[in-house]
């Protein structure tokens, strides 16, 4: 799990923004990743929403506040179908861990976006 960045800058409302990294990719639905990669084997084009996370790392602007990433498994585990939801116990698991992350950013600190 991610530390607490002790240099992070307030912005101008007193907040702090976190910008949280996570590669979640279980939550793609096996017809939608069926139908956008279809020239890949499933297992890779799933995995492969995952990079998404990277590239917008990559690409996104500086920002005052820390960054943080949720951690998410590159299992199989907790894919199946639970409750009429693809993959719910394995979401359910990563948002978790993401609210984790979270508090340990001081989320009573933290703004959201639009306010």
């Amino acid at each position: 799990m991610a530390q607490p960045d002790p240099s992070r800058t307030a912005t101008s409302d007193g907040g702090v923004h976190l910008r949280l990294l996570w590669p979640q990719w279980q939550g793609a639905g096996t017809a939608g990743v069926e139908a956008f990669a279809s020239e890949l084997p499933l297992e890779v084009a799933r995995r492969g929403y995952a990079v998404g996370t990277a590239v917008l790392e990559a690409v996104l602007p500086p920002h005052d506040g820390p960054t943080a990433t949720a951690p998410v498994t590159m299992s199989d585990e907790g894919l199946d179908v639970r409750d009429g939801v693809e993959a719910k116990s394995a979401v359910l698991d990563q948002l978790a861990s993401a609210f984790e992350v979270i508090r340990g950013h001081d989320p009573a600190r933290i703004t959201t976006l639009g306010g």
